[in-house]
């Protein structure tokens, strides 16, 4: 199927699901998170609130199947990752044939300053993360995103979570 999929991407705690309702809304895409549709696959392969993955590659080959199983649009967000963090707590990039088999047309990678993202986590799920591991995840994440983009001839923004969204939406009308 050609699908075109805007891919919303940054660690945990950035607020990716807030941007993603706000263009879900605003251009009327359907909206997926990639962990909702792993799940719907393999139930439980990711631990409740604890952002570490086991096995990341199982869990990636369980994304494409629910993509291919439960996505019917032919334009859609798509909300994920380009790195995790594995069992140990290391930063693990996704493999890069992942990226390919999305079929992903554009792809926005939100950021903040980490201590924002280590606030916002141990509100929400109650876990303290280390500051520096936020910080080299987030910078990571931003670097692998930039290099798919270019190796799938896509376009691909930065976009800080505290800028206005209208920015956001401007760059995306230009691209789409």
């Amino acid at each position: 199927m050609n699908r075109e999929t805007i891919f919303i991407s940054g660690i945990h705690g950035v607020g990716k699901s807030t941007i993603c309702d706000k263009l879900s809304n605003k251009y009327g895409i359907a909206r997926y998170t990639c962990s909702d549709l792993i799940r719907k696959i393999n139930d439980k392969l990711l631990r409740e609130n604890d952002k570490r993955v086991h096995n990341i590659n199982k869990t990636q080959e369980a994304l494409i199947l629910g993509v291919e199983e439960f996505v019917k649009e032919d334009k859609i967000i798509l909300d994920g990752h380009f790195c995790l963090l594995d069992d140990s707590g290391k930063v693990e990039r996704i493999p890069e044939f992942v990226f390919e088999k999305l079929e992903l047309s554009m792809i926005i990678v939100l950021y903040r300053d980490a201590k924002d993202i280590e606030k916002s986590l141990l509100s929400r799920d109650q876990i303290k993360y280390n500051y520096n591991l936020l910080n080299n995840f987030q910078e990571e994440e931003i670097k692998y995103a930039k290099e798919i983009a270019s190796k799938l001839n896509i376009p691909f923004i930065k976009f800080d979570v505290n800028n206005s969204a209208e920015e956001l939406y401007e760059w995306i009308n230009d691209n789409i």
